[in-house]
């Protein structure tokens, strides 16, 4: 049987971010901490635009600038603490984008809209005592359809939801080890994983 697998590798600097973040509240008896950031997402990083054949060069940026701006907040109830978070992302459209796809002619796009997209996600982290602790999330991310000079793009718009669940124990004052489990609800959320990580301080 033949093998039509391709594997393709480059090096190159990818988008760079720069943002803010800033404490709004601090959590009292009565009011949950909240804190925002926004970030701007440059598009330095050599795109699919500017990528002939993805298949030899992987393209390091997506193309567009984004502004982003979160709001997340966290509510104590011992043993208990309950947290959530909501962002939006703006995509800004590019204009006259000259392409040229491998072996295909040369092709300049008049306009090319990005969709906006937004998240918002919710969970609960129960401590059963000093070293072990429980929590459950649920998220959920969408984007809006694309626009092609002008005409929605077809399939462009997702919408993935996932579920995750996982336990922390601490091993020491330095060392934890941390295992979820996290499954996809939507067809773009993709199917299920599992992850054992160790975090270390120092």
């Amino acid at each position: 049987m033949a093998n039509n697998e391709k594997t393709s590798q480059s090096s190159s600097l990818g988008d760079i971010t720069v943002g803010m973040f800033y404490q709004l509240t601090r959590e009292s008896l009565s009011l949950p901490s909240l804190s925002g950031s926004l970030d701007l997402k440059l598009r330095n990083g050599r795109d699919i635009f500017e990528t002939p054949d993805p298949a030899a060069h992987v393209p390091a940026g997506t193309g567009f600038y984004m502004l982003r701006a979160s709001l997340s907040a966290s509510k104590t109830s011992a043993p208990a603490v309950v947290y959530g978070a909501f962002g939006f992302a703006y995509n800004f459209a590019r204009h006259k984008i000259p392409y040229a796809p491998a072996n295909q002619p040369a092709v300049l796009i008049d306009s090319y809209e990005p969709g906006p997209s937004f998240n918002v996600s919710a969970g609960v982290s129960l401590s059963l005592n000093y070293q072990l602790s429980l929590n459950w999330s649920l998220a959920e991310a969408s984007q809006l359809s694309s626009k092609v000079n002008g005409r929605v793009s077809p399939n462009s718009a997702t919408n993935a939801i996932t579920f995750r669940m996982g336990a922390i124990y601490r091993v020491s004052s330095k060392t934890s080890v941390d295992l979820s489990l996290t499954t996809g609800l939507t067809n773009d959320a993709g199917g299920t994983t599992i992850s054992l990580r160790l975090p270390w301080s120092y």
